[in-house]
C-alpha cells in the first residue's frame, strides 16, 4: 500500500502545538509526528489490495457476515407468506428445552474461529500475519478432516440429515393414539392437520414441508406435544457464524436452536404424512363411518357393503362368494340363511396366485366398538396393497384378495371360502391373513402352522391341523420370504420361538394343510403383554388337564370311594385350578396396553390406528406381492 502526505511538516506541527525552537533552526531533524504526517498525509485514501496475504485478510473479515446471514434459515412459507420468519419472535417466552450437551463445537465454529485468531494476530503484528494465515490454514484442513471421519462415522442419517432416534415415538406422538391403561383414548392433537396438509400437496414435498413448518411455529414451545415431538429427534443445533468475540451471537441462539429443529421436524413430518398415508385414513373413516348402529347383523351387512363400494372406486371387479351359515345364535349374533365374503383379483397373472386375507366384519357393537383397530386397519391396508400394485408390470404370479364376514363368530366366512375352494380344487398356493394393523410401529407377530400345531389348548378345533406338516416347505419358503421384506424395512419379529398363535382367519387355511401366514403389528410391549396373557391361559388349561375329571364325577356320585390321600390331591389340583382361572380373568385388566385388550369394545375406536404406522406396514405387503409377481414360490 502506498500512502502519501500533502501537508508541509512545520504546519502540521503548529497545528498541534508541538512547534518549538526547534524547528527555527535549519537542518533540524523532524519529528515523529512529522514523518508519521508525511507518511499518512491529512487526506485519507483508498485501501487496495496488493498481496495474497492482504486478499485473505479481507476474506476472513467478510466470512462472519456471510455466516450472520445465513444462520436461522427457515423454509419460506407457501405463497411467499411473511410468517414463516424464525419463532418464537423476540420477546417470547424463554421457556425451551434445553439440548444435551450444550453448544455444539461444529467444524463451521472452529474454522471460524481459527479465522478470528488470525485476523487478530493480523492486526497486532502485521509482520505475523502471513505465519498466521498459513497455521489457520493448515488447522482448517486438519478440522475438515476430523469432521467428515465423524460424519462417515455417524451413518443412518434421516431426512433433512435428523437422526431419528425413534420415527414410531415421532409418529406416536403425533396421533396421540395410545391411550392409557385405563381405556381413555387421547384425541388426535396434530394428525388431523397434517393429513390435510399431506391431501392438499399431494407429492410435493416441499409444500408439505412449507405447510408444516408453518403449523409447528403455531404451537406454544412449551407445549407437551411439541417437546415430546422434539425430545424424539437428535438434531445439531445451528452455530453462530463467528465473530468476535466468539459468545457475541449468544443472544439470538436459544431462538435460532429451537427453530432449527421446528425445520427439522418439519422436514421429517413431510416425509411421514403422504399421501398415501391420507388416503388409508380416508378408508379408515369411511369403514368405520359404516359401522353405526344397534343390529349386529345389520351393521356388519353395511360394513361390507361399504367395503365393496370402495374396492370398486379403485377399479377392482368384486365378486360376492356366498356360504352357508348355521341357523341360530352364535357368540350373541342371530344368523340365518347364507352370507357372502368379497374376493378381487388385484393384479393378474397366469402363475401361482397370492391370496391377501383380511376380515371386514365386528365385534362389540353395543359396547361402542367402531372395528377400526379390529379389523379396519387390516381392510384398509389391503386396499392401500390393491392401489400401489394394480399397474405393476411383472412376472406371472396373480395377487388376488379376500374379505371375509364372520371372523368374529368362529371364522365362519374363511372356513367357507376354503370349504368352497377345496371342493372346487382352485384354492390359492399362498394365504396371507392381515389381522390388526396401525399400532406397535415397526414390530410383528407371525402366525404359522407351526404355531398351531405347538398350541397349548384343550383338543378343540380350529387349534390343531387336521394334516400336521401338510403345509410344507412352500408354507417355509413363504415364512422366509415374509420374514425377509420386514427386516428390509427394518421391522423386528416379536416371539419368533415362542410358538404364539394368533386367533383369525389364517386357522381355517392352516388346518386344511394350505400354505398361509397371519400377521399382526406389534411393539415390544405389546407383545410380550399378549405372551403374558397367553401364558396364564395355558397354566389354567395345564391346571385342567391336571385333574381326572372322570375319577373326580364318580367319586362325587358316590361311583367310586377314593383314599383320603387321593382326595386331598384332587382338593389340592382344584385349588390349583381355581387360582390358574383367576389370574386368567385379570390378566386382560393387568395388560390393557395389549392389543387383545383393545378390541371387541368401545376401546376400539379410529383414533386407536395411527395411520402413518399402517402405512409402514403395508408397504412392506407391497414390497412381498411384487416379489410374488416377479418371482412366485412354485
Amino acid at each position: 500500500m502506498k500512502l502519501s502526505a500533502k501537508l508541509p511538516a512545520d504546519k502540521y506541527r503548529k497545528d498541534i502545538g508541538a512547534f518549538h525552537h526547534c524547528a527555527l533552526q535549519a537542518g533540524a531533524p523532524r519529528s515523529g509526528d512529522a514523518r508519521r504526517a508525511e507518511m499518512w498525509g491529512a487526506r485519507a485514501t483508498s485501501l487496495r489490495v496488493n498481496s495474497v496475504c492482504n486478499l485473505a485478510t479481507v476474506l476472513l473479515l467478510l466470512a462472519p457476515a456471510a455466516g450472520v446471514c445465513r444462520a436461522g434459515t427457515a423454509p419460506a412459507a407457501a405463497g411467499g407468506r411473511s410468517d414463516a420468519a424464525p419463532w418464537p419472535s423476540v420477546g417470547a417466552a424463554r421457556d425451551y428445552r434445553a439440548l444435551p450437551d450444550g453448544p455444539a463445537r461444529s467444524f463451521q465454529q472452529q474454522v471460524s474461529h481459527l479465522g478470528n485468531a488470525a485476523i487478530a494476530a493480523c492486526g497486532l503484528h502485521p509482520r505475523a500475519c502471513g505465519t498466521a494465515l498459513v497455521a489457520a490454514g493448515a488447522g482448517a484442513v486438519w478440522l475438515g478432516g476430523s469432521a467428515l471421519v465423524d460424519h462417515m462415522r455417524a451413518g443412518s442419517e434421516g431426512p433433512g440429515g435428523v437422526n431419528v432416534v425413534n420415527e414410531d415415538a415421532v409418529s406416536a406422538s403425533v396421533a396421540r393414539q395410545s391411550g392409557d391403561d385405563a381405556g381413555h383414548v387421547v384425541e388426535p392433537d396434530l394428525q388431523r392437520p397434517l393429513l390435510q396438509i399431506a391431501r392438499q400437496c399431494r407429492g410435493d414435498l416441499d409444500c408439505r414441508t412449507r405447510e408444516i413448518y408453518v403449523l409447528l411455529r403455531q404451537l406454544p414451545p412449551e407445549s407437551q406435544l411439541l417437546q415430546s415431538l422434539a425430545a424424539t429427534v437428535q438434531v445439531a443445533p445451528p452455530v453462530p457464524a463467528g465473530g468476535w468475540p466468539p459468545a457475541a451471537q449468544a443472544a439470538a441462539m436459544e431462538s435460532t436452536q429451537w427453530d432449527h429443529i421446528l425445520v427439522q421436524l418439519a422436514d421429517l413430518l413431510a416425509h411421514m404424512y403422504t399421501p398415501e398415508v391420507a388416503a388409508y385414513q380416508a378408508d379408515l373413516e369411511a369403514i368405520a363411518q359404516a359401522s353405526t348402529g344397534s343390529d349386529p347383523l345389520q351393521v356388519n351387512a353395511d360394513r361390507l357393503s361399504r367395503i365393496e363400494g370402495l374396492f370398486q372406486r379403485d377399479g377392482l371387479t368384486v365378486t360376492r362368494q356366498p356360504y352357508a351359515t348355521p341357523d341360530g345364535t352364535v357368540r350373541g349374533m342371530t344368523l340365518q340363511g347364507g352370507q357372502h365374503n368379497l374376493h378381487a383379483v388385484i393384479r393378474a397373472g397366469n402363475g401361482p396366485r397370492l391370496l391377501f386375507v383380511a376380515h371386514g366384519d365386528l365385534r362389540g357393537i353395543e359396547q361402542g366398538s367402531e372395528g377400526a383397530y379390529d379389523n379396519g386397519s387390516g381392510v384398509a391396508g389391503v386396499l392401500h396393497v390393491a392401489r400401489q400394485l394394480g399397474h405393476y408390470a411383472g412376472g406371472d404370479g396373480q395377487v388376488e384378495l379376500l374379505i371375509t364376514s364372520h371372523e368374529e363368530v368362529g371364522l365362519l366366512g374363511s372356513k367357507g371360502h376354503v370349504a368352497a375352494c377345496r371342493q372346487a380344487g382352485n384354492c390359492a398356493d399362498v394365504v396371507i391373513n392381515i389381522d390388526m394393523i396401525g399400532r406397535g410401529g415397526h414390530g410383528y407377530l407371525v402366525s404359522d402352522s407351526d404355531a398351531v400345531a405347538n398350541y397349548n389348548n384343550q383338543g378343540q378345533p380350529p387349534y390343531y391341523l387336521n394334516d400336521v406338516g401338510g403345509t410344507g416347505a412352500r408354507e417355509a419358503e413363504l415364512r422366509q420370504r415374509v420374514q425377509q421384506a420386514f427386516a428390509a424395512q427394518d421391522f423386528t419379529r416379536y416371539l419368533p420361538d415362542a410358538h404364539y398363535m394368533i386367533t383369525s382367519d389364517h386357522l381355517s387355511f392352516q388346518n386344511q394343510s394350505l400354505p398361509c401366514v397371519g400377521l399382526t403389528q406389534v411393539d415390544e410391549k405389546g407383545a410380550d403383554a399378549l405372551w403374558a396373557i397367553d401364558q396364564a391361559r395355558a397354566n389354567w388349561v395345564e391346571a385342567s388337564k391336571a385333574i381326572d375329571w372322570e375319577r373326580y364325577e364318580q367319586a362325587r356320585t358316590g361311583q367310586i370311594s377314593i383314599t383320603a390321600q387321593e382326595r386331598e390331591q384332587i382338593r389340592a389340583q382344584i385349588t390349583t385350578l381355581v387360582e390358574a382361572d383367576h389370574h386368567y380373568r385379570q390378566a386382560p385388566q393387568q395388560h390393557a396396553h395389549a392389543p387383545s385388550a383393545l378390541i371387541h369394545s368401545g376401546r376400539d375406536r379410529i383414533e386407536r390406528v395411527n395411520p402413518q404406522m399402517a402405512i409402514r406396514f403395508a408397504d412392506v405387503l407391497v414390497a412381498i406381492a411384487r416379489q410374488w409377481c416377479d418371482d412366485p414360490i412354485r
